[in-house]
């Protein structure tokens, strides 16, 4: 390469930059550790790419460390066979054309809970897309988002529709719109065995099915790609790993179906078991057959046999491959990029010529970002791109390579492009122009002058995000804040009657949002800082926060916290926050955070939550949830990453649980603790549930629990939070919403036809609303409206005084007998209530003695159908439900 000399003016050029440089890293430097009025330690630089992929990557190990399970549990076989199970409810409910419309009051939990599921966004603040489709016809798109719903919109982005909310396909690898016997076929190339790797739909989403013939790769293996050929039989390929049990080894293969993707059958096998050293290409456009580039050498499929093209001539030392090419002019050119080399990540070669010769071109620094990161123009063969955490593209043939270089997203969301990614895809439209959709971390984006500007066109109603925590102010519940994967920390301050917008007030990875002072302030985590946003009601993006960078080590990934009480007469801003310890020792500590005059101090409190026997074993345990009772401010819960749980009821010693009624708890992963709004002695915990009962609940503030799983299936369950009165529990779990109803000791399904398959990562119920608000991870929030509570607001602690023994017969006719045990004599009133709350018969009073006691209710009125029994004495009600008989 020749260099050139600079002229004496760029020089000074160079160096006040230079010296502007070196002042603000300085500045930096000296403002992380004192105060200052607005903003005193803000995240890493958003398109800093060795942290992003160190980010994403201690992301992907939390979130596997959270789904804990005894070394034979297959915890995403029984996630997935829960889904299953729920999908298949649904699918015959649209058969049965017997469901509730979007929004329509229905019946829950049998009969306890009348209520209905609302939308409430982000309806502009789009979260990761995967990869793109163009049906050539219509002119839409069809786009994949990571949390495994396909979208479909028309070029604009004007009339964004999800596709198939009611099963999600995790981890979808390729994407494609087909014609096939008059209908228009989508099929779905994805990572989720538990779906055959392969799933379509003719009905633009209105059912789904799956594949056959990849029962060998079920077994044990993935698939890296599909692809459609463009010929008669929309003949498609997929590239699959799986394991030889003969040879005992892992083998790559290629399955063909020649119907549409309904049925494969196996093509040929390829003995090079890693398939991130494999890719499959062929010509979007034209009919060009198979190629397989097996690591430096292309191969073309003829009838199931694999005919050596030429090899590119690549030395050793890279991890993944990847081909793209197109038909040009009768000649095929090809680009291949070869990534994971120790300096200068990734090589490209080209072929012009149908690759019989490669020669080498340029070098990126960056390695792919997915299977989906190198696309080459439809109409100029130099033109390529080149997708990682940032965007690149090479208008020489890949000798060179131009950063996109705009990502001031939170500025100019409509024309600067969000960092990370994942896909990109270029197509013709009916008028022969060429243009190409970017699939990233905030969104879909389409340009039309190879990179050279990008329109957002994502900005309205692909409600895709991906939330961890959400906070709705208690000050105002109309404000809700929300902690989100890669589009920051979020506000929506007004109520539209529907999906609500959003402000993007910090860019990064927030959860754990509390407030210690009722939302006035707000208090979020970033993996390795902790932030106060001081005005979060009014500010703007980048205003009024103040930050602490994480000390020590041992933190989780995103850490919980909790806010501390209010001391009398002394006006605060404190909250706890999980170790971690500050002096990076391995051990487990609760670091109180203190927000004053614009600086966040710390310190470490004393006990330390890591055994003596995970020292011993030097097992790393870290607080995963703290939590304060509202009852009785002394009673504190702490628990860990390797379940164990700790209790204070006096702030002061703690005690630690050793006898859990049923399994230990060696294989759950702590998430949430539950404090009970209405008894200090009642605790719920909840965590990673596949080896043992995914929630447990202690009546004596730990000391000894048992499980409450009735109804609820192994899984992992990230939150807890409950009404008032505490009659009705919500769960947020990796396999959908929950209730449980304490009176009749029983989880239900929360679920139906309107609410999204997804991961449901957090939960809080605002009383003033009658709401509980789900955050998903990767179709936002949610809301659940409890418009009629059946269920006794009293119940949950004075059932030990009154306990309905039996009731029959059930279903009853004519007469319904009660056997009643009371603890104390007490008058009694029952009601007999239809599901609407609604009196069917007058109530009947009487004086009951301490013991057991029959009554005898009337039951000839009473229409047919589901109704509900009130007990009310003077310790509270117990509800009964009975079915009356025609």
């Amino acid at each position: 390469m020749a260099y050139k000399t600079l002229k004496p003016k760029y020089w000074l050029i160079v160096s006040c930059i230079l010296t502007m440089s070196i002042c603000l890293i300085q500045l930096r430097k000296t403002n992380v550790n004192q105060p200052k009025s607005k903003t005193q330690l803000l995240p890493p630089n958003p398109v800093d790419p060795i942290k992003q992929k160190d980010k994403h990557l201690d992301r992907t190990e939390f979130i596997e460390q959270m789904h804990r399970a005894a070394p034979d549990i297959d915890w995403k076989r029984m996630d997935a066979q829960t889904r299953k199970e729920k999908f298949l409810k649904k699918q015959n409910l649209i058969k049965s054309g017997n469901h509730l419309k979007s929004g329509t009051t229905g019946n829950f939990a049998d009969g306890n809970i009348i209520g209905a599921w609302h939308e409430r966004g982000s309806n502009n603040l789009a979260g990761r897309m995967m990869v793109t489709d163009f049906d050539h016809e219509t002119e839409n798109i069809y786009c994949a988002s990571a949390g495994g719903i396909i979208w479909k919109s028309d070029l604009s982005g004007s009339f964004w529709q999800p596709l198939n909310d009611r099963i999600r396909y995790n981890d979808v690898k390729s994407l494609r719109v087909i014609k096939q016997n008059n209908t228009t076929r989508i099929l779905v190339f994805h990572k989720d065995k538990y779906h055959n790797f392969v799933s379509y739909s003719d009905d633009e989403g209105e059912t789904w099915n799956d594949t056959n013939g990849l029962d060998i790769v079920k077994e044990w293996g993935t698939i890296k790609r599909g692809i459609v050929l463009n010929d008669e039989y929309n003949t498609v390929y997929i590239l699959a790993g799986e394991w030889d049990w003969t040879n005992w080894k892992a083998i790559s293969v290629l399955y063909k179906s020649v119907d549409g993707g309904k049925n494969f059958v196996h093509e040929c096998t390829i003995h090079e078991g890693n398939t991130d050293l494999l890719d499959i290409w062929s010509d979007y456009y034209t009919n060009t057959g198979l190629y397989v580039l097996v690591k430096t050498n292309l191969y073309k499929v003829d009838q199931g046999e694999l005919q050596y093209v030429s090899n590119t001539n690549v030395s050793s030392g890279y991890n993944n491959v990847l081909i793209d090419g197109r038909l040009s002019n009768n000649t095929i050119t090809f680009y291949a990029s070869y990534s994971g080399f120790s300096t200068n990540n990734t090589r490209f070669y080209r072929s012009t010529n149908g690759g019989t010769s490669w020669e080498k071109r340029g070098n990126s620094d960056h390695g792919p970002f997915s299977s989906n990161s190198l696309e080459l123009s439809v109409k100029n063969m130099d033109l390529v791109y080149w997708g990682t955490s940032i965007c690149f593209h090479s208008q020489n043939g890949g000798n060179t390579w131009s950063d996109f270089g705009k990502y001031q997203y939170p500025h100019s969301p409509s024309t600067d492009l969000h960092q990370d990614i994942p896909g990109i895809n270029s197509f013709i439209d009916k008028e022969g122009n060429e243009f190409t959709i970017l699939s990233t971390d905030g969104g879909t984006y389409i340009t039309y002058d190879n990179l050279q500007t990008v329109n957002n066109i994502s900005l309205s109603g692909q409600n895709v995000s991906q939330y961890y925590s959400l906070y709705t102010s208690e000050r105002n519940p109309d404000i809700i804040y929300a902690g989100s994967q890669d589009q920051g920390f979020q506000r929506s301050k007004t109520e539209n009657n529907g999906v609500r917008e959003f402000d993007l007030i910090w860019t990064g990875d927030y959860g754990s949002l509390v407030s210690a002072d009722k939302g006035r302030t707000i208090w979020a985590f970033y993996p390795g800082s902790a932030y106060i946003f001081t005005d979060p009601e009014n500010s703007g993006f980048g205003e009024s926060i103040t930050g602490w960078s994480f000390q020590g080590g041992g933190y989780v990934w995103i850490p919980p916290t909790c806010p501390l009480p209010q001391e009398e007469g002394v006006e605060s801003n404190r909250v706890y926050i999980g170790g971690g310890n500050l002096n990076n020792n391995g051990d487990a500590h609760l670091i109180e955070l203190n927000y004053s005059q614009n600086t966040i101090t710390s310190k470490e409190l004393p006990y330390n939550f890591r055994t003596n026997q995970e020292i011993s074993d030097g097992v790393q345990s870290k607080i995963s949830a703290i939590a304060i009772s509202e009852v009785n401010k002394n009673y504190r819960f702490v628990l860990t990453s390797t379940g164990n749980f700790f209790y204070t009821t006096n702030n002061a010693t703690w005690g630690r649980t050793y006898n859990f009624t049923g399994p230990t708890p060696n294989h759950m992963y702590g998430t949430c603790v539950l404090p009970s709004p209405v008894n200090k002695e009642r605790v719920y915990i909840s965590g990673s549930g596949y080896s043992n009962s995914p929630v447990y609940v202690s009546d004596d503030h730990g000391k000894t629990f048992r499980p409450i799983n009735n109804g609820l299936p192994n899984t992992l369950v990230f939150e807890l939070d409950c009404n008032a009165d505490e009659s009705l529990v919500f769960a947020a779990t990796e396999v959908g919403p929950y209730v449980f109803i304490p009176a009749e000791d029983k989880w239900y399904e929360l679920d139906d036809l309107n609410s999204p398959d997804q991961v449901y990562w957090c939960v809080e119920y605002i009383e003033e609303l009658n709401v509980a608000r789900f955050g998903t991870y990767g179709r936002g929030i949610w809301d659940f409206n409890v418009e009629q509570n059946l269920v006794s607001s009293d119940l949950v602690d004075k059932a030990s005084d009154l306990k309905v023994i039996k009731a029959y017969p059930n279903p009853c006719k004519e007469y319904l007998n009660l056997e009643l045990q009371l603890a104390s004599s007490s008058e009694i009133n029952i009601s007999v209530l239809d599901i609407q709350g609604k009196k069917l018969a007058s109530d009947i009073k009487q004086y009951l003695t301490a013991g057991k006691n029959q009554v005898r209710i009337d039951m000839i009125e009473i229409p047919p159908g589901i109704c509900f029994i009130h007990i009310s004495t003077n310790y509270g009600t117990i509800i009964n439900k009975i079915l009356k008989a025609e």
